[in-house]
């Protein structure tokens, strides 16, 4: 696995990648660092790890291009925990990104499915899912946690996107398609086992759908198809 946002010189906090032809530059921000930044200084803060700055985004953006970015993809932690609604500062900023340059933003944080949107700027589509929900986790909605939304922290979402570089126009997105999860949890030995189940469809099958989890998978596939954008 590759680090993205972080750095223990204060240098490649980002980086690019070559996928069949494709240059692709991947940046990573936070607004949070789970109270772990107050270990840290203000100037320690801007040298080790990516906070969400609008100037220094704009700044990454800008010098990945100049060397060479084909397509650029922004990591985003951000928006509130459990809200399924983006923020307004989610949508906004999203907006400046794309506009900067981006092409694919993904968002996570808020542990809930948030929507995806395909967006047009100066023509080209544009791509951003607000909040991917929680792919490994083990939020239950059967939990004593006093959390909103308990029902939806069990569902991710797997973003498949396909890219195409045409000699004229720069890279096109040409291909959008997701795979809902749902996080299962059982007992081995008494000791919990949790396993992410992909959702190929409303009416997946395989050895892991039970009377217990079918209700759970069907009603995940749903509530997280019903706002993802399609391309058209």
């Amino acid at each position: 696995m590759t680090n993205i946002g972080s750095s223990i010189d204060g240098k490649n906090k980002y980086t690019t990648i070559d996928v069949n032809g494709i240059k692709v530059s991947i940046l990573s921000y936070s607004s949070t660092f789970n109270g772990n930044d107050a270990k840290l200084s203000a100037s320690q803060k801007n040298k080790y790890i990516s906070q969400i700055n609008e100037t220094q985004i704009m700044s990454d953006i800008k010098i990945v291009k100049s060397k060479g970015a084909d397509a650029i993809i922004v990591i985003m932690h951000w928006g509130t925990e459990y809200q399924r609604e983006p923020s307004t500062t989610q949508t906004l900023l999203s907006k400046k990104i794309l506009t900067w340059g981006a092409d694919i933003i993904l968002g996570s944080h808020p542990h809930v499915i948030q929507k995806s949107e395909i967006t047009k700027v100066n023509g080209k589509d544009k791509f951003v899912i607000y909040s991917m929900g929680n792919f490994i986790s083990g939020y239950r909605r059967s939990d004593k946690a006093k959390r909103p939304n308990k029902v939806y922290t069990e569902d991710g979402v797997i973003v498949q996107l396909q890219i195409e570089k045409d000699p004229k126009e720069g890279v096109i997105i040409r291909k959008v398609n997701y795979i809902p999860t749902w996080v299962d949890k059982n007992y081995i030995n008494n000791r919990p086992v949790f396993k992410i189940i992909p959702i190929l469809s409303a009416d997946v099958t395989g050895s892991y759908i039970t009377n217990y989890n079918r209700n759970y998978i069907q009603q995940s596939y749903k509530n997280t198809m019903g706002i993802m954008a399609k391309l058209n």
